[in-house]
């Protein structure tokens, strides 16, 4: 496991440094987006692209070698997808692998950023004097178990409304994970409406925060996103208009179950219509939706401060 938190961004910058300093050459080293934000994907620049298309001549095109099965080609029109097999010869050089990396580039997960970041650091030009001692295993504690057969979820009839925050690294197997993203600042604040409570004991809390992504029948088909915008009444979401569509988003949020035990923290789960956890928000602030204006009191001070008001509102002639 990582000794401390990792930044993408900086191990972005690792990367494409020691690429340029061994190949004298840029590449494109790029984080995704969305549900796939973690992950880090190094491939040959735009410019140095290539397309494919089938060798005619491959007289068994499922086990031949990569350079006999395609032809490589540029696009006039510059839509080409892949790293040239040079390049991919020259990328593996550099992290040290022993064969050509694929033609879509080389795709890193969050618990590899480190790892890769380490390999295309170091220099493989010379070949160790020792074999390397394989790493040790390592042993887990085992994971608790808890029963949950007599746990369900109580529907929520009056519109309770927060703002919790969710990690833009989701879909996480425990709470830990979670907490590590937000404590670095990398989460979105989202306005959520409590549709379901679901109370546990602090065992299964224990239990269910270290298994988000196992199945629970008590968060199953719940979940999911609305809007308080009034709009028509359409099937599915893209038969808005591009303007109906936005002011869907501008006033949208997410449905999500308040999960809580005693002596524990309380989390808003949103399974996006799973059984599994799908996503998890921490920190709840209330949200004030409306101001409510006692007007006894405002008719009151207004009548105090001799703007000559009657009971029902209506101007009066100024008192002298």
């Amino acid at each position: 496991m990582m000794s401390e938190y990792l930044d993408r961004n900086e191990v972005v910058k690792r990367i494409k440094a020691a690429l340029r300093r061994k190949t004298g050459r840029t590449w494109s080293v790029h984080g995704g987006r969305g549900t796939g934000w973690g992950w880090i994907t190094v491939e040959a620049p735009k410019g140095r692209r290539v397309s494919h298309k089938a060798n005619p001549d491959c007289a068994d095109p499922f086990n031949a070698p990569y350079d006999e099965r395609v032809i490589e080609y540029v696009r006039e029109d510059g839509r080409n997808s892949y790293t040239s097999l040079a390049d991919c010869i020259e990328l593996a050089e550099a992290f040290g692998f022993d064969k050509p990396t694929h033609c879509q580039g080389i795709s890193i997960s969050p618990d590899g950023w480190e790892r890769y970041a380490a390999l295309v650091e170091a220099d493989h030009s010379a070949e160790p004097e020792e074999e390397p001692k394989p790493e040790p295993v390592q042993e887990y504690a085992p994971i608790p178990e808890a029963d949950f057969s007599n746990v369900e979820a109580e529907e929520v009839t009056e519109d309770i409304f927060i703002n919790a925050n969710f990690a833009k690294l989701n879909k996480n197997c425990t709470l830990a994970e979670y907490h590590r993203e937000v404590d670095a600042g990398k989460f979105n604040v989202e306005k959520c409406k409590i549709t379901h409570r679901v109370r546990l004991t602090a065992e299964q809390w224990d239990v269910f925060t270290v298994t988000l992504l196992d199945g629970y029948s008590f968060i199953a088909g719940k979940g999911g996103c609305s809007s308080s915008a009034e709009l028509r009444e359409v099937e599915w979401f893209f038969e808005y208009t591009e303007e109906e569509q936005e002011i869907f988003r501008s006033q949208s949020y997410i449905l999500a179950v308040e999960v809580s035990a005693e002596g524990r923290e309380t989390i808003y789960v949103n399974p996006e219509g799973h059984e599994y956890a799908r996503y998890v928000g921490l920190g709840a602030e209330p949200v004030n939706e409306s101001v409510t204006v006692n007007m006894a009191a405002l008719l009151e001070s207004l009548q105090i401060c001799k703007l000559g008001l009657d009971a029902n509102g209506a101007r009066l002639s100024l008192a002298a």
